[in-house]
């Protein structure tokens, strides 16, 4: 079975799984948590993703049990569904990453006067497994207890550590929040392995001899696994296959990590520049050239990097403009060509601020821009004034710019814009992009959907990132809010034609 990754080092690559590395997982997580008989799985995530396949989609064939899908869309837009899916189903089981339980906790405490009025009934409810990126531990304590308040047992999450090239999960962690409250951990462990895994932490490669040199006992070092759901290789990247590998068999995850005593494992970091949010993966090197491409000229020095912003890692920019004061008008340029980007990119609203002058830059002797140290000032607040100043300006002049909707159309997709956003309508007008108001990869689904019910059409997510105001999203649905006159969206076609002649069979 050939399985795409998620594209983290550019392109995604194709991952060669066999049948025994599918069955050897199957029975390994199976070992960490017995599922009942009787129960089924209900399954949000989408088919292509290798949770969604392993953890839930394949386990319920394995062990003949039930499974329910529903669109990813329906439940980001309304967290509590998922609730409700575990409920009415009596499900035993479940997946859900740190970032949507998170929103779900949201949810229900900004409905604190209508909880009484739930009947979830959890009792059967064995574990939700949680991955694809840190779990922070506060998190993790409060979803316990909600999920605990209606039945589910103290224990009911499971954090798991994965990739598509171990089968998803291979390492679990079944004690938590408690064992990570009582270790003062800031995100949770990952724990051990399942059977017939095997993982160990290593230092750099000998430079000269190039062998593997095991890390001292409780040291941060390079996460590597083997056994037998680990893949075999890349289908058609024998360079790539080669590099993931060590000599002695052992497939290199890109991450760092520290196995404590007791056995369980915790993640550091990763080898690889690459910015995780929310299990989107983006190449550092490759975003850094977009950004740069996007503003040209426009800036003397620019750098992205990865940094932490709540329940996961966003995108912050740095840049030293041409001159300084900077004009208002170039401050917004700048930072709205630098959102769009990332929005294409990874889906989420970026960090952006400019210094006024190098000084400041955590430079090496060569110049270059240490990312670690531009994270480690940005969370210890010493870009403070320069946030608060970049983020004035570009409020001052939305507040100046705002443009009422000219159509009726134009009208309902500011309405649109302003519920999922939670603000005043008289907050936001035609030009105001959605991405001023801190808007997260859940918000612009659950936009999708309210705009796709309200018009009985399927706006393609990339015309919805790329259309980020009520004018230009109007324009691109054909609604064009400076025109008069009924306009009707292009009917969507749901079939893609790859190719319209040929002899063999299709696929």
């Amino acid at each position: 079975m050939l399985m795409l990754t998620s594209g983290s080092t550019g392109n995604a690559k194709a991952v060669c799984l066999l049948h025994q590395n599918i069955l050897a997982a199957l029975l390994g997580k199976s070992s960490m948590r017995q599922l009942p008989s009787d129960r089924p799985l209900p399954n949000w995530i989408g088919p292509d993703h290798v949770a969604s396949l392993v953890e839930v989609h394949m386990q319920a064939l394995f062990f003949n049990v039930d499974q329910v899908h529903v669109q990813s869309a329906d439940v980001l837009s309304r967290p509590r569904l998922f609730l409700d899916l575990l409920s009415i189903h009596r499900a035993s089981r479940s997946f859900a990453p740190n970032s949507f339980l998170a929103k779900l906790i949201s949810a229900i405490r900004t409905d604190n006067n209508e909880q009484s009025l739930y009947q979830w009934d959890l009792s059967n409810l064995t574990d939700i497994v949680s991955g694809g990126k840190a779990n922070d531990v506060q998190t993790c304590v409060s979803i316990t207890e909600l999920l605990a308040s209606y039945g589910a047992p103290q224990n009911v999450l499971t954090i798991g550590f994965g990739m598509t090239e171990t089968c998803a999960g291979a390492i679990y962690n079944t004690q938590c929040p408690k064992n990570d409250r009582a270790n003062g951990r800031l995100f949770a462990s990952l724990g051990k392995c399942i059977p017939r895994v095997e993982m160990r932490i290593t230092k750099d490669p000998d430079e000269e001899t190039g062998n593997v040199v095991l890390q001292d006992a409780g040291k941060p070092g390079n996460l590597e696994v083997r056994g037998a759901v680990v893949f075999r290789g890349y289908y058609r990247h024998e360079k790539d296959t080669a590099e993931a590998f060590t000599r002695d068999g052992w497939f290199r995850t890109g991450d760092t990590g520290v196995i404590d005593l007791t056995g369980n494992l915790s993640l550091c970091g990763r080898i690889k520049d690459i910015v995780n949010i929310n299990g989107v993966k983006v190449g550092g090197a490759e975003l850094q050239t977009s950004l740069e491409t996007a503003v040209g000229s426009q800036v003397s020095r620019l750098v992205g990097f990865a940094s932490w912003a709540g329940h996961t890692e966003q995108v912050s920019i740095a840049y030293i403009p041409k001159r300084w004061p900077m004009k208002t008008e170039d401050v917004v340029n700048i930072n709205d060509k630098l959102a769009k980007v990332c929005l294409l990119s990874t889906r989420s609203r970026p960090l952006v601020f400019a210094l006024r002058d190098e000084s400041i830059l955590p430079k090496s002797s060569v110049g270059k821009i240490s990312r670690a140290k531009m994270k480690s000032l940005l969370e210890t607040g010493s870009f403070a004034d320069h946030i608060e100043y970049h983020q004035s300006a570009i409020e001052s002049y939305r507040l100046k710019q705002i443009s009422l909707p000219m159509t009726e159309e134009a009208a309902r997709l500011l309405e649109d814009f302003a519920s999922v956003l939670e603000i005043r309508p008289d907050k936001i007008g035609v030009d105001t992009p959605f991405y001023d108001f801190g808007i997260t990869s859940i918000d612009i689904v659950r936009l999708k959907r309210r705009v796709d019910q309200r018009l009985s059409i399927d706006i393609p997510m990339v015309t919805l990132i790329s259309s980020p105001t009520v004018r230009a999203l109007a324009s691109a649905l054909d609604y064009s809010p400076l025109q008069n006159g009924d306009s009707v969206a292009k009917e969507y076609d749901p079939v893609v034609k790859f190719r319209s002649t040929g002899s063999k069979t299709p696929l």
